[in-house]
């Protein structure tokens, strides 16, 4: 097997990681029933979050001056007060911006995004934390349009194409029911 495909990371869902059976979320959305999701997990606390890094090549590009809505459903193990996320072009330059803080439940994350270069990925940071994290119903698209620049935002595929992990044991990986 080679180790560098994100596939390798797909795994059957433990059921005692099975989702609330009928969590819907304000958009109508119904989350977790007979559902997938991407879990990020870290075993061990490092000195910065940015040590373990789970990256998404984005579809396209986010291009400089323009607004985009970032949208997910997502919890994690135990209270998680600043899972950073941050924008990265393709020389590696960073935007530290943004962040969320979960708890066990899940709950819906929305925030506005303004891109200030050409961005072609979005990184969760989640080296300051041990545990797992659960996103599903990832979305991001610019603002007034329809355009989806997150492939299998819903994890449905079976695949976990387009992620990567950087940094001390850090996986993702596909959880399914």
């Amino acid at each position: 097997e080679d180790p560098s495909r994100s596939d390798n990371f797909l795994v059957k869902n433990p059921s005692n990681q099975r989702y609330p059976p009928t969590y819907v979320d304000p958009y109508g959305n119904v989350v977790g029933r007979n559902g997938t999701c991407l879990v990020l997990s870290n075993d061990t606390v490092m000195d910065s979050n940015w040590s373990v890094q789970i990256l998404y090549q984005l579809a396209e590009t986010m291009k400089a001056g323009n607004e985009y809505e970032f949208r997910c459903v997502a919890k994690a193990t135990a209270q998680y007060d600043w899972c950073s996320i941050f924008l990265q072009n393709a020389d590696g330059e960073p935007n530290y911006n943004y962040g969320m803080s979960l708890s066990k439940e899940w709950k819906e994350v929305t925030m506005t995004m303004k891109a200030d270069k050409d961005y072609d990925k979005f990184i969760f940071n989640i080296g300051d934390f041990v545990g797992q994290v659960y996103i599903d119903k990832l979305s991001l698209k610019e603002v007034g349009t329809d355009i989806e620049l997150v492939t299998n935002g819903d994890f449905e595929e079976g695949h976990t194409n387009g992620w990567n992990g950087w940094g001390s044991s850090s996986t993702p990986y596909y959880l399914s029911e």
